[in-house]
């Protein structure tokens, strides 16, 4: 059986990867985490976050920072619904 977990930085506050070959394409953001690789990503669908968060909150799968100011990820599925908070002041999909 093969072992996809999800890559961290040595002390787990940085989330590095997020394996393409997992079956649960949604995930939660562990509290601790406070960064995100910049790919890390990519073949999820949905992501949540651990409420005690200091830095990141979700809303309907979508990564948002803490405050909902800053979108950092959205998935292709969302595309269509997807429509600008209006406490949110910029987009970076990554």
């Amino acid at each position: 059986m093969e072992n996809y977990e999800v890559e961290f930085n040595e002390d787990k506050a940085k989330l590095v990867r997020y394996p393409p070959e997992r079956k649960n394409k949604s995930y939660t953001i562990p509290a601790g985490v406070t960064s995100i690789g910049p790919w890390a990503f990519e073949d999820c669908e949905e992501i949540h976050v651990d409420t005690k968060s200091p830095e990141y909150s979700s809303s309907h799968g979508i990564l948002f920072n803490k405050n909902k100011t800053l979108l950092i990820k959205y998935f292709k599925r969302y595309l269509i619904e997807l429509s600008k908070p209006s406490s949110s002041t910029f987009f970076k999909n990554r």
